[in-house]
């Protein structure tokens, strides 16, 4: 059995060197871990020590080398980054010969942070105000409400306008005309002289 120290904070980059920053609230823990242990128990024992919701976090689990074994690396190269059992296995390997910090970083996880920020966003029902756009379309649709064509007038209003005789004046304007048409008859009956016998002859 191993008894492995834990550090929470972040890694940052300065220049070409890998640096942990420390996260001094969270601090450190001992979690004890054998061969038989499993990365995703390992995890979940940091997240209840650390009393971290699983649900909304993710934990990156990353160390650094040994001294003695740093110097025939790279100065940029990243920590070694624990991802899977085979990997677990292999740094409780290098803990048996070697004193090794492991270096914790939690991290929200997309679904839960993605879910809250769309949450955010989502409008209030009902607090929208209306475009411009479809307050101009009602006010146009109340005008031709009563109207026949799209431009508001009705098909008798098209043929008065023709004409240029008003609506409220057509029957009596041809109740006018039909008198006149039946004096001017009337006239030309009342001048012609009766006709004799001998002309019907």
């Amino acid at each position: 059995m191993e008894h492995i120290i834990l550090v929470s904070g972040k890694w940052k980059v300065q220049k070409t060197k890998w640096l942990f920053e420390v996260d001094n609230e969270r601090g450190s823990i001992l979690v004890a871990a054998n061969e038989d242990t499993r990365l995703e128990d390992f995890v979940k024992i940091i997240l209840e020590d650390y009393g971290v919701d699983i649900a909304e976090n993710d934990v990156e689990l990353r160390y650094l080398l040994p001294k003695q074994n740093q110097h025939k690396q790279s100065i940029d190269t990243p920590p070694v980054k624990i991802g899977n059992d085979r990997q677990f296995y292999a740094f409780l390997g290098l803990c048996k010969v070697e004193n090794v910090r492991l270096c914790v970083e939690f991290k929200v996880n997309r679904i839960g942070g993605k879910g809250a920020v769309e949450d955010q966003k989502q409008p209030i029902q009902g607090d929208e105000p209306l475009c411009e756009d479809e307050e101009d379309t009602d006010e146009e649709g109340d005008r031709l409400d009563y109207c026949d064509d799209s431009d508001g007038a009705t098909s008798d209003d098209e043929n008065f306008t023709t004409y240029g005789i008003p609506p409220d004046h057509v029957e009596e304007v041809q109740g006018s005309s039909t008198n006149m048409i039946s004096a001017r008859v009337l006239k030309t009956q009342e001048r012609e002289p009766p006709m004799s016998i001998s002309d019907l002859r």
